[in-house]
This record gives structure tokens, sequence and C-alpha cells, in this order.
């Protein structure tokens, strides 16, 4: 089926789409996440990451209207670039590294990686030199 087909709704399916799309998605986005398309997908098994950087994606759980699989993704990506960049870096760098091209940088960095990336800091997995800044001190 062509990417730009139309399907006929009713008023009240128009409501609750409506209802349920948050700000920058898509109407595909939404249907993804309440027909659960996201998350059908297991998390691809990642040996670059220390094993507590990796339990604790795996752990997370993010809040609001997002996948949990698609924002545990763009948090491993955020947090396997920053791995391998020198120094602390701001959201522009690591949206520019980190991101998907065929992803909403908006999408990402405010409702998977940013989140992901504070909640690793809160437990001391992904240090926070600044109020703008991400790093991740090696062992």
């Amino acid at each position: 089926m062509p990417a730009d087909t139309t399907v006929p709704v009713s008023d009240e399916v128009w409501e609750a789409l409506m209802r349920r799309k948050n700000r920058g998605d898509t109407f595909d986005d939404v249907l993804r996440r309440e027909l659960g398309l996201d998350d059908d997908a297991e998390p691809a098994a990642d040996d670059t990451l220390p094993g507590a950087l990796a339990a604790a994606i795996d752990a997370w759980q993010p809040s609001g209207d997002v996948a949990t699989q698609t924002a545990r993704a763009a948090l491993r990506d955020a947090v396997t670039w920053l791995r391998g960049h020198e120094g602390p870096a701001k959201k522009a760098a690591i949206v520019a590294g980190a991101k998907p091209a065929a992803v909403s940088a908006q999408q990402w960095w405010a409702r998977a990686a940013r989140p992901g990336l504070a909640a690793l800091a809160e437990q001391g997995l992904v240090a926070r030199p600044t109020t703008k800044t991400y790093a991740i001190e090696e062992e």
C-alpha cells in the first residue's frame, strides 16, 4: 500500500486520534503507538555498552506517549555516541552524531534521548557537567 494512502475514518475515530496526538506527531506516529507496532521489535543486543548502562537502558520506562522500545533505542544511540565522544557534549552535537536521519530531531531528543539521559544521570551513569551538557565518564 502506498505511503500516501488516505484512510476514511468516522468523526469519533478522528477525535480519538486527535486526543492522542502529541505536538509534532504524525497520524502514523499515533497509530503505530496505539497499535503497538513500535513495541513489537526486540532491541538488538548491544555488546558495546557496559553492563550497568545496558541494564539501565533496558529497564528505563519513558513517560508520555512514546513507544518504549523506540525511546530505548534512541537513548541507546545517544549513550553509544557519547561513549565515543571525547568530553561533554550539548544537544546539537548529540543529535547530529547519534540521531538516525529518518527521525525528527525534536521528537528524538525531547521525547526519548533527553529524558533518558536525565534518568541515567540521576543514577550516576551519565555525567551532567553543566545543565546543558552530558558526558560518559569512563571507569
